[in-house]
């Protein structure tokens, strides 16, 4: 026999360097599938979640909009004051060695100068 139609779609975003969640959902005769996939460096965890057995409306839309919903919140009460917080750490890294190249330049010129200053007194 034949499965007959087979409707997939889904989304995956990388989290971090090596992580990364996807979301698939999955409709058709075998009835509508929802698909957690994280992925964390070569290691792989699928969750399928059978929603229902036969194809209607109401969990393929709940399917959709659930994990949709629960991934922006995620991202946005989560990932990205993380994020936020990682680019400020890194900011303010660079800007520590910044100060600290300016001032071992700065000690650099005064001793120069000073060496200068000393062989214009003397000739």
């Amino acid at each position: 026999g034949t499965f007959g139609a087979i409707l997939e779609y889904g989304v995956e975003e990388k989290i971090t360097e090596h992580s990364s969640l996807g979301a698939t959902m999955v409709v058709g005769t075998m009835g509508v599938i929802c698909k957690l996939k994280l992925t964390r460096a070569s290691q792989t965890y699928l969750f399928p979640f059978q929603l229902s057995d036969e194809v209607m409306l109401q969990p393929v839309f709940y399917g959709t909009v659930a994990p949709l919903l629960a991934w922006l919140t995620v991202k946005k009460l989560l990932l990205e004051p993380l994020e936020l917080k990682r680019k400020e750490e890194a900011k303010e890294k660079l800007r520590q060695s910044m100060r600290e190249k300016v001032a071992a330049a700065r000690q650099e010129a005064e001793a120069s100068l000073s060496l200068m200053e000393e062989r214009f007194r003397r000739g």
